[in-house]
């Protein structure tokens, strides 16, 4: 779950170790400092050692993640605020389940922060929008059946965040880009703009004067998009996988998930959790933008 912080060329991002002994399993969750001469800072961080870091999205001052400990559902996922450079402090945390809509189980899938400091999970039929001090602000929920699985939450430089979901109702492998709004008295997340991918994921800028709406990937590769007057997108490719020797799985179950960051240069920030050897270990990768 990488971040790249242009103005200090460093990516941030949170991992965690996991030892199992006597029978008991045993998590050890860090945050690293990556600059481009290798890692600056590892720093662990004081939590349960049944708990295990899931998700994370990072602030200037601060950074959230979310916590996941395989206890009972009401408390098996948690969200805390960590503040950098404090050693040892005592991390605040809230459940997310007590939250969530009836009927919904499933574990959190997505992080993000909009530009006014609030913190959005993502689930597979609802998202959950908090505050800095991880009060609750409001619940968000699919306004229809269209786009009832949500599939991807991102925000880009204008600090706005948006949502996709799964499928769409053309049927020729789209998607629906909705703009979320907590405050709407609704709670409902209108259906959106139609975005018809050949299988891409759509992403969203996460610099300014890049040229485009925003990124999509595939298998094969990564792509910008520029909307077109007619409604659709231009597309220009950006970087082939296969060229740089990196190949996304279109199926994650058993190695964890994957993102895709974009930064000014042309260059692209890529992580990739795969089994090897038996271990799940995350790749960084840095791809150069195809000329």
């Amino acid at each position: 779950m990488p971040s790249y912080n242009a103005a200090r060329d460093e990516i941030l991002c949170f991992a965690f170790s996991h030892s199992a002994g006597n029978g008991a399993e045993a998590y050890e969750n860090r945050l690293f400092r990556i600059g481009p001469d290798g890692v600056t800072e590892e720093k662990s961080l004081p939590l349960p050692p049944d708990e295990r870091i899931l998700l994370g999205a990072f602030g200037e001052d601060a950074a959230f993640f979310v916590t996941s400990n395989g206890g009972p559902v009401r408390e098996r996922w948690r969200l805390y605020r960590y503040a950098y450079g404090r050693d040892e402090e005592l991390l605040p945390s809230v459940p997310l389940a007590p939250f969530y809509p009836d009927g919904v189980k499933t574990d959190p899938r997505f992080l993000a922060l909009d530009g006014e400091g609030r913190i959005y999970a993502g689930l597979s039929k609802a998202v959950l929008v908090f505050d800095e001090k991880l009060d609750l602000v409001s619940r968000l929920v699919p306004l229809s059946s269209e786009m009832e699985y949500l599939a991807l939450l991102s925000c880009p430089a204008d600090g706005t965040v948006w949502v996709s979901n799964t499928w769409s109702i053309s049927g020729d492998g789209g998607r629906c880009l909705s703009l979320l709004d907590p405050e709407d008295p609704s709670g409902k997340i209108p259906y959106g703009s139609e975005f018809t991918s050949d299988g891409e994921i759509p992403l969203f800028p996460l610099s300014e004067g890049d040229g485009f709406d925003l990124y999509c990937w595939n298998d094969a590769g990564l792509a910008g998009l520029k909307r077109d007057p007619n409604g659709g997108f231009d597309r220009t490719p950006l970087a082939d996988f296969d060229g740089c020797g990196f190949r996304f799985r279109k199926k994650t179950g058993e190695a964890g998930q994957y993102r895709v960051l974009a930064e000014d240069g042309g260059r692209f920030l890529c992580s990739l959790a795969r089994m090897r050897e038996g271990l799940a270990v995350c790749d960084l990768w840095i791809l150069q933008r195809a000329e």
